[in-house]
C-alpha cells in the first residue's frame, strides 16, 4: 500500500514539472533589451533613438505616439539592430511629437508593447527644451532624465543633466469663516412705579355685639349693645351705620333642647325597626297560609 501511494506522488511530480517545462518552452519572446532611449520634441526636427545591447532583428516593429491613427514609423523587412551592426537607431519623425507632453510606443510586429516613455502633461520625466534631449542614464536604465545637450546615435553614458524643476505647489486657499451677525439686544423696557395703596385706619368704631336671651317662654331674642353711647341712638332709630363690627359667635341658650337627633340614637332606631320587621313576619307568613288552607276547605 505504502509502495502504490509512494509511486503515485512520484508520477504526480513528473507530471507537473513537464507543464512547467512546456510552458516555459512555449513563452513568447521578451523584448526588453530593445527600447527607448533617447528622444527631442524641442528640437526644429524631432527624433527617436533607439538601443539594443544585443543583436535583434526589428522586422515589422512599429513606432508610434499616442492619440494619432497612423504609425511614426513601421520598420521595414530586414532591419538590425545591436552590437555588429549599430546598438543606436534614430528615426526622424518630423514634427510628430507633441511639444506640451506626450507618449512615444515602440511594438513588436504583433502590436505587443516592449516598450514607452511619457513627457510633458502626460505625466513621467518633464519637458525637453530647445537644443535639449530627454533620455535613458545611462543607456537602457530605467532612470529616466533631461540633458542639457543631445547625444543622438551615441552613448548617454557621458552626458550633463538638466535636472528638471521641482512641480510648483499652488497655494491653497484657506477658507475665512464669515462671521454671524451678532442680533441687536432689544432694550429692557423700565418697570413702572407701583402704586401704593393708601391704609385707611378707622378710629373710634363702634363694635356691634349680638347677645340672645331666652325669654319666659323660652323663645331666643336678640339684644345688640354697642360701647359707643351714639350708636344706640342709630339703632333706636332703625339705622345702624358700622364700618368695621367684630361678629361674636353666638353663645346656646340656655334651656334650649337641640332638634337634631344624635347619630348613635338614629342607628338604634333604625336596628329596632329592622328587628321588629323580621319578628312579625313570620307570624304574618303562617296567617297567610292558614287563611289560604282554610280557603281550601271550604271549596
Amino acid at each position: 500500500m505504502h509502495r502504490l501511494i509512494k509511486k503515485r506522488a512520484e508520477n504526480l511530480i513528473v507530471f507537473i514539472l513537464l507543464i512547467v517545462i512546456l510552458n516555459l518552452c512555449a513563452a513568447k519572446k521578451i523584448y526588453a533589451q530593445v527600447v527607448i532611449n533617447e528622444f527631442s520634441s524641442a528640437a526644429s526636427t524631432d527624433w527617436v533613438e533607439l538601443y539594443s545591447s544585443e543583436e535583434i532583428d526589428i522586422s515589422g516593429w512599429i513606432l508610434d505616439d499616442e492619440g494619432t491613427k497612423s504609425d511614426i514609423k513601421v520598420f521595414p523587412q530586414g532591419t538590425q539592430i545591436g552590437p555588429s551592426t549599430n546598438s543606436y537607431l534614430v528615426v526622424e519623425t518630423s514634427d510628430r511629437l507633441n511639444n506640451g507632453g506626450d507618449i512615444i510606443y515602440l511594438f513588436n510586429k504583433d502590436r505587443t508593447e516592449v516598450d514607452k516613455i511619457s513627457y510633458g502633461n502626460k505625466g513621467g520625466v518633464c519637458l525637453a527644451l530647445a537644443n535639449s534631449s530627454v533620455g535613458r542614464y545611462p543607456d537602457a536604465n530605467a532612470t529616466i532624465e533631461r540633458f542639457k545637450s543631445p547625444s543622438k546615435n551615441t552613448t548617454n553614458n557621458n552626458t550633463e543633466f538638466d535636472p528638471c524643476p521641482a512641480p510648483t505647489l499652488e497655494p491653497t486657499t484657506t477658507p475665512v469663516p464669515t462671521s454671524k451677525p451678532m442680533s441687536t439686544p432689544k432694550p429692557t423696557s423700565t418697570p413702572k412705579p407701583v402704586q401704593t395703596q393708601k391704609v385707611t385706619t378707622l378710629t373710634n368704631v363702634p363694635i356691634l355685639r349680638t347677645i340672645t336671651i331666652a325669654d319666659e317662654n323660652n323663645q331666643p331674642t336678640n339684644s345688640t349693645s354697642e360701647d359707643n353711647p351714639a350708636t344706640n341712638s342709630a339703632l333706636s332709630l332703625g339705622i345702624a351705620e358700622i364700618n368695621s363690627a367684630e361678629v361674636v359667635p353666638t353663645p346656646q341658650v340656655l334651656g334650649e333642647k337641640s332638634r337634631k337627633l344624635p347619630p348613635i340614637a338614629l342607628t338604634l332606631t333604625v336596628s329596632g325597626l329592622l328587628l321588629s320587621l323580621s319578628a312579625f313576619f313570620p307570624l304574618i307568613k303562617n296567617r297567610f297560609r292558614n287563611r289560604i288552607g282554610n280557603d281550601k276547605k271550604i271549596i
